[in-house]
């Protein structure tokens, strides 16, 4: 049986390098081309950035929801043994960068419905250029 390892790439761009791609890819919309994010890589201008996004807590609750994949945002706090409220704060941040999914689960709707957090890669692959 043959395992799939998905990754996401991190790559750290200068400025410059940054807007270049942005350029490219305004000139491609204009020509009617419509460059599609994959959702597997994200771009950071340096090293400080990456590490402020990717805290070491962060990477646990990466690997905490890959692992036991939790029901409830509930459950993943008690998981890592964290208040609901810091888990809720760091949860939305690594939403908004990609890297974590929420979604409702899918009970009636006469029933409270829990965010359930995922992780839909098993490897992050950074890249950084000398």
């Amino acid at each position: 049986m043959k395992i799939e390892i998905k990754e996401v790439q991190i790559e750290i761009k200068s400025l410059d390098d940054f807007a270049r791609d942005v350029d490219k890819t305004i000139n491609a919309i204009k020509a009617g081309l419509h460059p599609k994010y994959d959702g597997k890589k994200l771009v950071f201008p340096n090293l400080d950035v990456l590490r402020k996004v990717l805290t070491p807590e962060r990477i646990r609750m990466l690997q905490v929801i890959r692992a036991n994949n939790p029901s409830s945002i509930y459950e993943l706090a008690k998981l890592m043994k964290k208040d609901r409220r810091n888990v809720l704060k760091d949860l939305r941040y690594l939403e908004g960068t990609g890297l974590i999914h929420v979604k409702k689960d899918a009970k009636p709707k006469s029933q409270r419905r829990n965010l359930v957090p995922t992780v839909n890669f098993s490897r992050i692959v950074v890249g950084i250029p000398i």
